[in-house]
């Protein structure tokens, strides 16, 4: 959920922070109180530890209103340790031990979308920054290991998505600027070997999800048009077949659709 993300990314901002010498900052308790709840309302039985987490957050939370620099210094400490321990080693929702992302640059754009950067593109606004990776982090913690399974030095690596069997994973590739587009590409995760699944020229093809019946549903610019206020292009949801071949769009609108999810009914 939006709060366990905002949490966790707290954890790891906190430790940072804590090991410098820099004036303490604030430290945020109810940022993790509220994953912490959730985890509890969602998880009870599987997250055993849950209240004992709050009531030792409630507590360092009173003795920060009183305490002084170096008190506060030795809080973020113990408030980094605490956010580890409830959020990343303890959460029910990170058990599989293997947590997959991609390493790369904020993809920019404006609001919540326009991130497409087409090649052809190149009178209007472009956001654009290359060097990306797809990684896992094993086991799920600060002392885990990344192991990269794709890199792109010069491109941008994005949306991953894994399989319902977990054996393959989805994502979205462009490999430069001005030569190439986002087009879905497939990990066979034993093997390591990537096919390329879309590859029609001039459309950018991302935010893929694997569905139930086995096709794929993905956001693209095939719908050739651009947003009614503003020079760039939209983006509507198609669905293909597992190979990348069918294509048909499945949603109509002026602006963009974005980030397709499965639900956990299907």
């Amino acid at each position: 959920s939006r709060v366990l993300g905002t949490a966790i990314t707290l954890f790891f901002v906190t430790q940072a922070q804590a090991a410098t010498q820099e004036p303490p900052p604030k430290l945020d308790f109810q940022s993790p109180a509220k994953a912490i709840r959730h985890l509890i309302d969602h998880y009870e039985t599987e997250y055993p530890r849950g209240k004992e987490f709050l009531s030792r957050l409630a507590r360092m939370e009173r003795l920060h209103a009183s305490a002084n620099e170096s008190e506060t210094r030795r809080l973020a400490r113990k408030l980094a340790a605490l956010n580890c321990e409830a959020l990343v080693e303890c959460n029910p929702m990170l058990r599989s031990k293997t947590l997959l992302f991609t390493r790369r640059h904020p993809l920019g754009g404006q609001h919540y979308a326009y991130t497409e950067s087409l090649s052809w593109n190149r009178d209007r606004p472009r956001w654009w920054k290359p060097g990306s990776s797809l990684c896992t982090l094993s086991p799920i913690s600060p002392r885990g290991t990344v192991t990269t399974l794709v890199d792109s030095p010069t491109g941008v690596i994005r949306d991953p998505d894994v399989h319902w069997n977990g054996k393959k994973i989805l994502f979205s590739w462009k490999k430069s600027l001005n030569s190439d587009d986002y087009h879905l590409y497939e990990l066979d995760y034993p093997s390591q070997q990537v096919t390329q699944l879309t590859k029609d020229a001039g459309f950018a093809d991302y935010e893929g999800a694997y569905l139930p019946d086995g096709q794929i549903v993905f956001n693209s610019t095939r719908c050739v048009q651009t947003v009614d206020c503003f020079p760039v292009p939209v983006s509507n949801l198609y669905r293909c077949d597992s190979d990348g071949l069918n294509i048909h769009r499945i949603s109509v609108n002026h602006v963009h659709d974005n980030f397709p999810t499965v639900l956990n009914d299907g």
